[in-house]
């Protein structure tokens, strides 16, 4: 699914060249997204839901050859951001938030998803295939009141909040940015 919907966005354009760190790339007859990373590696998408996690479309999506994207070597394979999407492996009932750098934390129960997501909780689960499951950590299971790391909230004057790392509340509007 993820390769057609890039494919129907990007698959007609005439190949760029020289992508750049922060880039989105893609070629024909690869059906892959990379991310260009700091490092100069590639960095791939598994699916059109981990990188709807990253970005709120496909327009940054750039068509390059495919010997431009041989020239990066696989870095490896970009994870749900944290804070946006909960998670669950399909054949277990376990729901887990998603905080910075793959750790998946447990909600104890519906009553602790209500209380952090909200009634519709459920609509923010993705299934998450058992064959990317290993590239996540299970970390503790959340505690009562606590707020998971990377967690994106609204103030109430509208503005972005996100949950930092000593489960504070801090203003982000400044720093969400493509990069």
């Amino acid at each position: 699914l993820l390769a057609l919907m890039f494919l129907g966005f990007v698959g007609m354009s005439s190949p760029a060249r020289a992508a750049s760190p922060g880039d989105l790339i893609i070629c024909d007859g690869n059906h892959a997204v990379y991310y260009i990373g700091e490092d100069e590696k590639r960095y791939t998408f598994p699916n059109d839901k981990i990188f709807l996690t990253w970005y709120s479309d496909f327009d940054a999506i750039k068509h390059v050859t495919c010997d431009e994207i041989q020239d990066h070597t696989l870095g490896g394979v970009v994870k749900y951001r944290a804070g946006m999407r909960l998670v669950k492996m399909p054949s277990i009932p376990v729901v887990y938030a998603v905080s910075p750098d793959g750790e998946l934390r447990p909600i104890k129960n519906e009553r602790q998803a209500k209380e952090l997501y909200g009634e519709e909780w459920a609509k923010r689960v993705d299934d998450l295939s058992e064959a990317f499951f290993p590239r996540y950590f299970i970390g503790d299971e959340l505690g009562d009141e606590e707020l998971p790391e990377g967690m994106i909230v609204e103030g109430e004057d509208g503005s972005v909040l996100q949950v930092d790392e000593d489960g504070e509340v801090v203003n982000v509007n400044d720093v969400l940015s493509r990069e």
